[in-house]
């Protein structure tokens, strides 16, 4: 059975546990594995940083100075000083290397994991391919897997393992960090989902992730299950290699907690870019979800999908240029699912000629409840395809759909660039609406009542407003259409459509 205290049941534990302190103090950190391995010794002259100062260096292993450029890093100023991360987060400072890691590919890693994926223990991986099998690392607290230095190491999954949904499962753990590994699972016959399963807090940083196999369900998977956890997915970049049914970013349904993804890239998703409805279900504990920055480029069903109570999506990007995979098109952009009190703020949004079919750039599912949009750009030039689309409620105890500093341009035929169904109270204020492709409406309110437009431009190459069904109070708005120019200090719509003459 594994012992989480590296020193333990070894000769004068108590004597290294005396020098570790001590070399601390003067910048060499060592110890000493369960298993009588020796760990990493590293100097480390100058403050540590988990973004090295560049400057000449060697590799840990004792390669020489590698001549790749960080993407952080100005070309300008050579390889970056390979001084080891993450070193003054535990006490336990272990090179993957010196305790039998193959960097060459060959052997797996598994046993290493095991051993040193717990108790106070930093596991660095020098730049090298290393090789795991499936596996399944559980109930484990306070622990980092980092590259050892700006080149990150890339792990292989080994081939034959293509026939189960996950590959890599942190399951139950907490105070886990995860930083600077590739994972290459692009070649065909092996790979599965990374998920992580937290009951504390978790970060997962500056990895990629690429490949996949028909029987999983996404690439990679986060749940906080404790309400007051915190999960952090930073800098994740993820690609579908394929065409089969699969989702990039998922949440579970069981997410308590709260999660953000911030600057992540997922691309080429046939099941959502990122797919976190699903704590907002009516049986789940609606645990929050943030998108922070980011892109998201020619995912099907939607880029982000949101559904929890307090959820946001903030300076997000989502792209869809192309037709995206999967049997059945529907690429939104930003999809809200369930729940209320969704904020989606400063974001843009880009569907081009040759999406394919959409529901539209922003829509809102019948068992969402109210939602916010502000200071966000919706580009559309799909044909017969909205900007911002919503479905009747399914239910009525909603709060009103706003949309504050929104602007709406593109060069779409037919439909409208707002197309709201039973959304009682919906408000438009300060919004621009361009939409001059032929046929093309501007805001279209049915079965509404109560609902507000003011202090928008509205310039329409067919009505630029209408109340079907609907009663819409509009203030300080300019409508533009062929026809003619049109201010309205204020009026109240009833069941009319407003034209410029």
């Amino acid at each position: 059975m594994r012992n989480d205290d590296p020193d333990a049941g070894t000769d004068g534990s108590t004597l290294e546990m005396d020098r570790r302190q001590l070399l601390k103090r003067v910048g060499v950190v060592g110890g000493v594995g369960a298993l009588g391995y020796g760990v990493g010794q590293y100097a480390t002259d100058s403050a540590r940083s988990d973004d090295p100062s560049p400057g000449p260096a060697e590799n840990v292993n004792g390669s020489p100075p590698s001549t790749e450029v960080p993407d952080d890093q100005d070309p300008q100023e050579g390889p970056a000083q390979q001084e080891v991360r993450h070193v003054d987060r535990h006490d336990n400072v272990v090179n993957a290397v010196e305790v039998g890691a193959d960097p060459s590919g060959t052997v797996p890693v598994n046993e290493l994991l095991e051993e040193y994926a717990s108790g106070d223990t930093l596991l660095s991986f020098p730049p090298g391919t290393y090789r795991f099998e499936p596996m399944t690392v559980q109930d484990r607290d306070n622990f980092t897997i980092a590259a050892a230095s700006t080149r990150r190491p890339t792990f292989v999954p080994e081939p034959g393992y293509c026939d189960q949904e996950t590959y890599l499962t942190f399951q139950n753990v907490s105070n886990c960090l995860v930083d600077g590994i590739n994972f290459d699972f692009s070649k065909p016959g092996a790979g599965g989902e990374i998920r992580f399963i937290a009951d504390g807090d978790v970060t997962v940083q500056n990895v990629s992730i690429s490949g996949s196999c028909e029987p999983q369900i996404a690439l990679f998977r986060v749940d906080v299950r404790d309400p007051e956890g915190v999960g952090l997915v930073k800098n994740l970049n993820i690609e579908h290699i394929g065409r089969n049914r699969l989702i990039g970013l998922y949440v579970g349904k069981k997410h308590a907690g709260e999660v953000t993804f911030e600057n992540c890239r997922a691309a080429g998703f046939s099941d959502n870019g990122l797919y976190a409805s699903a704590p907002g279900l009516p049986d789940a504990p609606n645990g929050t979800v943030h998108a922070v920055g980011g892109s998201y480029v020619n995912n099907n069903i939607s880029g982000v999908r949101l559904g929890t109570t307090g959820s946001t999506a903030r300076n997000v990007d989502v792209v869809v240029d192309t037709v995206p995979p999967g049997d059945d098109v529907n690429a939104r952009g930003i999809r809200l699912r369930n729940r209320r009190d969704i904020l989606v703020e400063d974001c843009s949004v880009q569907l081009g000629p040759h999406a394919g079919n959409s529901f539209g750039a922003v829509v809102f599912h019948g068992d969402n409840k109210g939602a916010t949009v502000r200071n966000t750009d919706l580009h559309v030039d799909t044909p017969e395809t909205p900007a911002i689309f919503s479905f009747e409620p399914n239910a009525d105890d909603n709060d009103p759909l706003v949309f504050e500093n929104v602007t709406v341009t593109g060069n779409a035929n037919g439909e409208w660039g707002a197309n709201l169904i039973g959304r009682d109270g919906a408000m438009f204020e300060n919004c621009r609406f361009d939409q001059r492709g032929d046929d093309r409406g501007g805001i279209r309110l049915v079965d509404a009542e109560d609902c507000v437009i003011k202090d928008c431009v509205i310039a329409a190459d067919q009505e630029p407003i209408i109340a079907n069904r609907s009663s819409i109070l509009v203030q300080n708005t300019t409508v533009h259409t062929p026809d003619g120019t049109r201010r309205i200090g204020s009026q109240i719509l009833q069941d009319e459509v407003l034209n410029p003459r």
